[in-house]
């Protein structure tokens, strides 16, 4: 809901854009601490630039979520989480 509510940012009162930017923040901080965790395990190269690549993933997500509603099928969704592995490899 949170992303399809982003995708009509524009028409949406100021009201409901505030609480979209904050929980749209509390997402990126989410998948950062999940990046940060994943360098501290190993598991994520160091080199990996945190912010921007949350970001990248949840732009990744929220295409995933669009085109998986029958744009696009399995095959093309399943690259685009071979990509996101990639940000992170």
């Amino acid at each position: 809901m949170l992303f399809d509510t982003a995708m009509e940012f524009p028409s949406h009162d100021d009201d409901v854009k505030q609480l979209v930017s904050e929980e749209i923040e509390n997402v990126v901080a989410f998948f950062e601490g999940r990046i940060e965790r994943g360098k501290k395990l190993g598991k994520i190269p160091d080199s990996v630039d945190t912010r921007p690549t949350a970001k990248s993933l949840i732009a990744l997500v929220i295409r995933i979520h669009v085109l998986g509603r029958g744009a696009f099928g399995k095959t093309a969704l399943q690259q685009f989480a071979r990509y996101a592995v990639g940000m992170i490899s």
